[in-house]
């Protein structure tokens, strides 16, 4: 996967996070992760595991493969 797909990712969290009317208090919460965490990865700042982005897609009730999509 290249570089520009993995900033994607942390787009797209936000992107679907904000049209599901999700905070990221409430999914932060559920995972026993700060919000700042959360805000980081969705501003690219730092990576994210698989094991989290399954628990956020869960959380979401979407699946994993939306987060890899280009909107």
């Amino acid at each position: 996967m290249e570089d520009t797909e993995w900033l994607k990712i942390g787009q797209n969290i936000a992107r679907i996070r904000k049209n599901k009317g999700a905070t990221l208090e409430s999914i932060t919460s559920k995972m026993g992760r700060t919000p700042q965490w959360l805000s980081n990865i969705e501003k690219n700042r730092r990576s994210i595991e698989s094991t989290d982005l399954y628990k956020i897609s869960q959380i979401l009730g979407v699946d994993i493969e939306h987060f890899f999509k280009n909107s």
